[in-house]
């Protein structure tokens, strides 16, 4: 357990930084409602969170005590919690209004466990956005059909290997890997309902020949969420 945390004490840079304006488009406003950020880090983004959806109240649940006396610094409420072992939370049914649970669910043993407790704790008229890499993309396409290991599909928790485009160092310590199918089959079983799908191109910064392919192939598939990097779903109960 000491390992995994200080693996994780890391934080998470710009390719999610990069998703974050269109996950915060997605947010519609529960204005005064409760908002619970699965994965909460230190806060900074529960705040944003909070206030595109004009929320009064913002838990944070993590696992990281240092980046929870953060939060609470900014103004959020927290809770300690391993989601692959304290489940249920100590939440009473239908508490918050907004459930957000980005980059998380593919670190989990068990996302079926998470996506259930996120449904428990979900009020009736509420939503869940959920985003999670797309191991479909159209890069981890081309990958896979050159041989080359996917991209955030990682065989190590030192570097990143078998793929030469890949940027080497830290891996994402990514468990679960979803297509947007295996998602939406997993959150409909789960008794969750779908009602937006998007998708999240990461930019290549690389100014070469490798990063203007890359921008090219994301201009010319970027209508298509199921060849996206990362997939964004709003889900409701069904």
């Amino acid at each position: 357990m000491k390992h995994i945390r200080s693996f994780y004490q890391i934080p998470k840079q710009s390719a999610e930084d990069t998703a974050l304006p269109v996950l915060l488009a997605c947010l519609t406003a529960k204005a005064g409602g409760t908002l619970l950020d699965v994965g909460c880090f230190d806060g900074t983004k529960s705040i944003l969170y909070a206030q595109a959806a004009k929320c009064a109240e913002v838990w944070g649940v993590d696992f990281l005590p240092d980046k929870l006396a953060e939060a609470r610094q900014r103004g959020l409420h927290t809770l300690e919690a391993d989601l692959n072992t304290d489940l249920p939370l100590p939440f009473p049914p239908a508490s918050f209004d907004i459930i957000v649970c980005s980059e998380v669910i593919e670190h989990v043993f068990s996302p079926d466990d998470l996506l259930e407790e996120m449904a428990r704790l979900l009020k009736p008229d509420g939503y869940i956005l959920l985003t999670t890499p797309n191991l479909a993309s159209w890069k981890n396409r081309l990958a896979l059909g050159l041989g080359w290991q996917p991209f955030a599909a990682e065989v190590s928790t030192r570097d990143r290997y078998g793929n030469p485009w890949a940027t080497r160092g830290r891996p994402s310590g990514h468990i679960r890997l979803f297509t947007l199918c295996a998602l939406l089959e997993l959150v409909r079983a789960i008794g969750l309902r779908p009602v937006r799908v998007d998708g999240v191109m990461l930019r290549s910064p690389q100014r070469n020949l490798v990063g203007a392919l890359s921008r090219l192939g994301d201009t010319l598939f970027a209508r298509f969420p199921s060849l996206a990097d990362r997939l964004i779903l709003r889900l409701e109960k069904a």
